[in-house]
């Protein structure tokens, strides 16, 4: 006898579900590739020594572009060690997030649209070189559209659950 809860996972786990997580693995690949294997640029460079010079108790050398670049670098560098490859952690991993976003709005968009444009995300040059970037740009794309798919999830179940947090993803872009 088949119990409600393992009928709502088996229901969860279809072939789209697979495909979304396929090209989410895919992206993660692609981004992570030697991710740490080229020095960091001047701009890059820049944005990674105002993080590790904060944790040594340093002054910074500037203020931080983005808010956000730093909090999640400032956690990979506390974490992992500073290195190339974690100063560019947080961004190659939002890159990687994008791919599953299109999932929120496949009612809207439609499943095969949705799922195109999630294998787009998960190859485009453009974005995989932003997300190999030790930049704030790919984090805040991924935070504003995670924001909008929550709030569209919001408008479709009446709840207000989505709308805080897409107030919390957008806080992110602070």
């Amino acid at each position: 006898m088949m119990t409600p809860m393992f009928d709502q996972r088996r229901s969860f786990w279809t072939l789209e579900t697979s495909l979304y997580l396929g090209l989410f693995a895919l992206a993660l690949g692609l981004r992570f590739l030697n991710l740490g294997a080229s020095p960091l640029n001047d701009p890059e460079a820049r944005e990674a020594l105002t993080v590790l010079r904060f944790l040594r108790g340093q002054p910074e050398l500037a203020l931080p572009h983005s808010p956000a670049y730093f909090f999640f670098t400032a956690l990979s560098f506390f974490a992992l060690g500073a290195s190339e490859m974690t100063a560019r952690l947080a961004p190659a991993l939002c890159g990687a997030g994008l791919v599953l976003l299109p999932w929120m709005f496949r009612d809207l968009l439609g499943r095969a649209p949705a799922l195109a444009t999630a294998a787009l995300l998960a190859v485009s040059s453009g974005l995989l070189a932003a997300s190999r970037s030790a930049d704030g740009s790919v984090i805040a794309l991924f935070t504003f559209v995670l924001g909008l798919g929550l709030a569209w999830q919001s408008r479709r179940s009446s709840s207000t659950a989505g709308l805080i947090g897409a107030a919390a993803a957008w806080g992110v872009l602070a």
